[in-house]
């Protein structure tokens, strides 16, 4: 529409006169209302509304749109752009999972009101894209698994760039409970705690809130730690990433403190995405679930009590991992 405005307007007067001869002012007066744009619409406004007014339609959707505002800036959709980190069989579940159209009950029972809704694993409660990702407990050892192999990430970037760490210390709070951060690193007189989660993302502040939460769980014992670890400056951050690819501003602090570098972000944006993709296919397949053992177990049957040889947790071997610099 710009360019088809930039010819009918022009100063010009045989480019106008071509335009018009070429049925230019039909054409925009055509994508115009296809847009839902009046005809007088500044020139200025054709591309932003466009696009403003897609994403507007799609974060209010009471399905589809949950979590999209998560999903602005150039980061987070950078993985979905570039063909060299996700091969084209991992493309289209991404779509799906930000979509939430990925074929759980929730989703195929919609105008269905008398198909079961229950979760196929656990059969406790709706089988939603939230409850498969974050709560079910049959896949809770896949999530444990998941959460291991980012601070297995952060703690290996980190040990490239002089921090020495230790995992899980066990700490008493203010009220005697015991705490324990994921990571603490130390490099010189300075500590910082990380505690890094994956989180489904409901709306525009659950990842920040997430960070928040660490940070206020963890600050109690900054004096502590201190004290053992002879450092002067000690802080503690949080590491949300979202369970569709989601990132949060406040994270960009983690990878300033450690000073690690600002492509290193996309190997943890896109392990999070192919891990979810993992834990909902291994969940929708039948053949798997008929693995599982006792619904109260959450436990996955397999050789000496470990997971079925058919789970793959294909993020522990992508290539891009092991050849960027962090």
């Amino acid at each position: 529409m710009a360019a088809l405005t930039d010819r009918l307007e022009s100063d010009d007067h045989v480019i106008r006169s071509v335009a018009q001869g070429a049925g230019a002012e039909g054409e925009r007066s055509y994508w115009l209302k296809a847009a839902g744009l009046p005809e007088q619409t500044p020139h200025s406004r054709y591309k932003p509304n466009w696009r403003k007014g897609e994403r507007e339609k799609w974060t209010s959707l009471e399905v589809q749109g949950v979590g999209v505002e998560t999903w602005e800036g150039s980061l987070p959709n950078h993985v979905m752009r570039n063909d060299k980190i996700l091969s084209e069989a991992n493309y289209i579940g991404p779509l799906k999972l930000r979509t939430s159209t990925f074929p759980v009950k929730a989703t195929l029972a919609r105008g269905r009101r008398n198909l079961d809704k229950s979760c196929r694993a656990c059969g406790y409660v709706t089988e939603s894209q939230a409850h498969v990702i974050s709560a079910c407990p049959r896949l809770k050892d896949q999530r444990i698994k998941r959460h291991n192999q980012v601070c297995g990430l952060l703690a290996r970037c980190a040990k490239r760039g002089g921090w020495r760490y230790m995992k899980e210390p066990r700490l008493r709070g203010q009220d005697g409970k015991v705490l324990k951060p994921d990571l603490v690193f130390v490099k010189g007189d300075k500590g910082v705690v990380v505690d890094p989660t994956i989180r489904y993302e409901q709306t525009r502040t659950t990842l920040t809130d997430g960070n928040r939460e660490k940070v206020e769980k963890y600050k109690q014992v900054i004096d502590q730690l201190k004290t053992t670890l002879a450092v002067s400056d000690l802080t503690v951050y949080g590491l949300t990433l979202g369970a569709r690819g989601g990132w949060a501003s406040s994270n960009d602090a983690v990878f300033k403190a450690l000073g690690l570098r600002a492509t290193s972000k996309v190997q943890f944006i896109t392990k999070a995405i192919l891990s979810t993709l993992d834990l909902m296919r291994s969940h929708n397949d039948y053949q798997n679930l008929a693995l599982i053992g006792p619904k109260h177990s959450g436990a996955w049957a397999g050789p000496q009590g470990g997971g079925p040889r058919y789970v793959r947790l294909r993020l522990a071997n992508l290539s891009h991992e092991s050849h960027q610099k962090c």
